[in-house]
């Protein structure tokens, strides 16, 4: 089983107190009854896009949060790039891509990337896997080790998840 949580979190910076309350007691109350935690926000935590840098939740205690009560999964938009990765602690991030709106590079890369959408499954065993097929037919993915190794900031890094955890299953996705 799954929990998933939305965070409304649309302006940089941290996030108020009510919602930091809401998830704590919300992911304690669960408790371990759920294999899956995921945590979703428009904006991420970690800045992934160029010129979208300085948009991103600056919350070490949200981070703290997905940390203590083992967070699988935060997902994230609004940079318009997909990339994925884990934290030393094993929560893993995505970043969505964009289908309709403008594609961005990713720091530390020259070009834009594709038009994509997230796929994410969440098994009964094995690990998360992750993968964005590509616009316009979705049959392709994004390989993961094509990817920037690792997005960093003060205070840490994330790796790129890497592609043995995170095998697409594009047949059953698309028909």
């Amino acid at each position: 089983m799954s929990l998933v949580i939305v965070l409304d979190a649309t302006l940089p910076g941290p996030l108020p107190d009510e919602q930091h309350e809401y998830l704590e007691r919300t992911l304690k109350e669960v408790g371990d009854r759920y294999r899956w935690r995921v945590v979703l926000a428009h904006l991420p935590l970690w800045p992934i896009a160029i010129g979208r840098e300085a948009e991103i939740l600056r919350d070490a205690r949200l981070e703290t949060t997905l940390q203590r009560f083992d967070v699988t999964l935060f997902v994230s938009g609004h940079h318009h790039a997909f990339w994925a990765g884990t934290s030393r602690d094993g929560t893993v991030y995505v970043s969505n891509g964009s289908l309709g709106g403008s594609v961005r590079r990713l720091v530390g890369e020259s070009r834009s990337r594709p038009f994509s959408f997230s796929v994410i499954d969440l098994p009964r065993t094995g690990p998360v896997q992750v993968t964005a097929l590509l616009a316009p037919d979705f049959r392709s993915s994004v390989p993961l080790d094509s990817l920037p190794a690792q997005m960093a900031r003060a205070g840490g890094a994330l790796t790129r998840l890497v592609q043995e955890d995170a095998v697409p299953h594009v047949a059953d996705v698309v028909p």
